[in-house]
């Protein structure tokens, strides 16, 4: 490694670059290839990430599965390469999407057509995710199931504008929101501050 480029400061405050280092240093070369991998989903022409990457792939000795695809990425051209690594992304948050990978979408599930649905938007790269009422005919189940994906994007760095009917379930998962009525806003403020508003709690929430 010490005939390795010189990191630009860009990179050395990328949480996944960073971690992918820290697993090199430590030897655990798949979680390397990983948190290298997602850092790669942010640019994936960075000349020290495929580096990084090449690194990591010629110290592994054994490829499983999800190895062989991370190394198959490696071997197309740039936009491939992203298209590739966000598929995985996406099966990754959804695995349920991997195990339907070969079915047509109108035989799927409600659910699994909202998560077909929310994996679309995702293969973009999003740096915004736009959501119009997610929970729609859906199963209790499955809506929390969607709801503890998207504060896991959202704790990941991704934007969500959601536009969401359960004001309960909308500011569980924000940071600021705002209440519509009729097409106009009436109020807004941060998530913490609306659940605990007495209007709002007991025009939404039910409570007194």
């Amino acid at each position: 490694m010490a005939a390795m480029a010189e990191t630009p400061d860009w990179a050395a405050l990328d949480p996944d670059f960073a971690a992918g280092k820290r697993a090199i240093g430590a030897g655990d070369w798949e979680a390397a290839i990983k948190a290298l991998t997602n850092a790669g989903l942010r640019d994936a022409r960075n000349a020290d990430i495929q580096n990084y990457l090449g690194y990591a792939y010629r110290r592994l000795r054994q490829f499983g599965p999800a190895m062989r695809h991370y190394q198959q990425a490696l071997t197309l051209n740039p936009r491939q390469a992203r298209a590739a690594l966000l598929l995985d992304r996406v099966y990754e948050i959804f695995p349920k999407l991997k195990e339907r990978r070969s079915q047509r979408a109108g035989t799927m599930s409600g659910g699994e057509r909202q998560m077909l649905a929310v994996g679309r938007a995702l293969m973009s790269g999003p740096k915004l995710l736009m959501l119009d009422e997610p929970s729609l005919g859906l199963a209790p189940a499955v809506v929390e199931s969607m709801y503890e994906t998207f504060g896991r994007l959202h704790r990941e760095g991704l934007t969500i504008l959601l536009a969401e009917q359960s004001i309960e379930l909308a500011l569980e998962v924000s940071d600021f929101a705002t209440v519509l009525q009729v097409g106009r806003s009436v109020l807004s403020g941060t998530a913490s501050a609306l659940a605990e508003d007495p209007q709002v709690q007991k025009a939404y929430l039910g409570t007194e």
